[in-house]
């Protein structure tokens, strides 16, 4: 838990109204965890990362699937990054499994 707390965590908006592919982020050395929610007028990504310095190939891949930055913003972790680090997904995944599909 203690390296979580040098992680660095951003939060991205893109304009597109389309999911990224998934695959090429797997592959980035140094991003931690990527995850990603379509909603009616934006795509927020939120990425967890060893350091600043893998933000550039995060960036450089989004522009590769020719996605649309709208906002970018930093922040400092949280015990739903803790959450998301020791189980994988965020915790609003879990509450929105129907009952007996866990």
């Amino acid at each position: 838990m203690l390296s979580l707390i040098k992680d660095v965590v951003y939060r991205i908006t893109l304009g597109n109204l389309t999911l990224l592919d998934n695959e090429p982020f797997d592959q980035i050395q140094g991003l931690r965890s990527f995850h990603q929610k379509l909603s009616h007028d934006e795509l927020a990504v939120e990425i967890i990362l060893e350091k600043d310095a893998v933000l550039t190939n995060v960036i450089n891949e989004i522009a590769r699937q020719s996605g649309l930055i709208v906002t970018l913003n930093k922040r400092e972790s949280t015990l739903e990054d803790v959450f998301v680090k020791l189980v994988g997904y965020r915790m609003e995944e879990v509450e929105n499994v129907p009952a007996g599909q866990s």
